[in-house]
């Protein structure tokens, strides 16, 4: 990959490009993964009324499942377009597209309201900030790897994966005060849209500062020196050339996003139907361990 040279010290304009992307990583985690911690009031707000609480949260992990499962078609569908049009426009879509899902969640009707019309307009919505979310994520990775220097590349992409925990904890602890600030009853006539308002909201910040962020400097080369067939073929050059590099590179991405998913996700909601504990421990411990 073309770099700059490997002694190329840092620059303020690399430093306001790696935080402005970790800040917009963070942002992007929270977005998504705030709706797993209301999953159970979403479920009972867009599916007809069920009793069994069993149930209830294994509707509202399967939306979020949804959301998941759209995340390598955003990839692999539009993914591309990054190689064609540049980084830096498709992350700029990406995140407008997240914070349109999220303002448009926020204002959807419910199943009383709307019926069945109310549960399919959420699933399509997950569907696409799912697609959104997953074509922002590795871009991420791929815009700072290009920015800095290349003895900076390794630490650059650890900030952008730890700023995407950074998200969770923010996720996590926005819960617990509004679960603290608001009855069970309150949250489920209209608490529940205040998280997605917010992360609509945040959304939208990293894009007051998009006029000061360049467009990676690897790509303006790319698109300048290579012949038409390098940008508009990807897919062949990159199993042609690089197939050992992509399996390993998903290998690395399942691992971590099975972790992520299993351990920090997932693995609460588990515990707590299965195991008595104490509310207040139970919520400590797992931000400790985002942590």
């Amino acid at each position: 990959m073309p770099s700059r040279s490997q002694h190329t010290l840092m620059s303020s304009k690399d430093r306001n490009t790696v935080l402005f992307i970790c800040f917009s990583s963070a942002v992007a985690f929270f977005d998504f993964l705030i709706y797993l911690y209301l999953s159970d009031i979403i479920a009972a707000s867009f599916f007809p009324t069920i009793t069994d609480p069993a149930i209830i949260k294994a509707q509202g992990i399967g939306l979020f499942a949804i959301g998941y499962l759209a995340r390598p078609l955003g990839g692999i569908i539009f993914g591309r377009f990054g190689d064609i049009k540049g980084r830096k426009p498709i992350l700029f879509i990406s995140i407008l597209v997240t914070a349109a899902t999220l303002l448009a969640m926020a204002c959807l009707p419910t199943y009383a309201q709307w019926g069945l019309i109310a549960p399919a307009l959420f699933i399509v919505l997950r569907l696409i900030q799912g697609m959104a979310f997953g074509l922002f994520v590795p871009l991420a990775w791929v815009f700072v790897a290009e920015q800095v220097p290349r003895q900076y590349l390794s630490v650059a992409c650890s900030y952008v994966t730890a700023s995407f925990f950074v998200g969770v904890l923010f996720s996590n602890a926005f819960f617990l005060w509004l679960s603290n600030s608001m009855t069970t009853e309150q949250l489920a006539n209209y608490g529940w849209r205040i998280p997605f308002f917010v992360a609509a909201i945040l959304s939208v910040l990293p894009l007051l500062a998009w006029r000061w962020i360049d467009e990676s400097p690897f790509f303006t080369q790319m698109k300048n020196s290579k012949p038409q067939a390098y940008v508009f073929k990807p897919f062949t050059l990159l199993f042609k050339y690089c197939k050992h590099s992509i399996f390993i590179g998903m290998v690395l991405s399942l691992i971590i996003s099975s972790i992520t998913i299993v351990v920090v996700l997932l693995l609460p909601d588990l515990i707590e139907l299965s195991f008595t504990l104490d509310n207040d421990l139970f919520e400590f411990s797992h931000s400790l361990g985002i942590v």
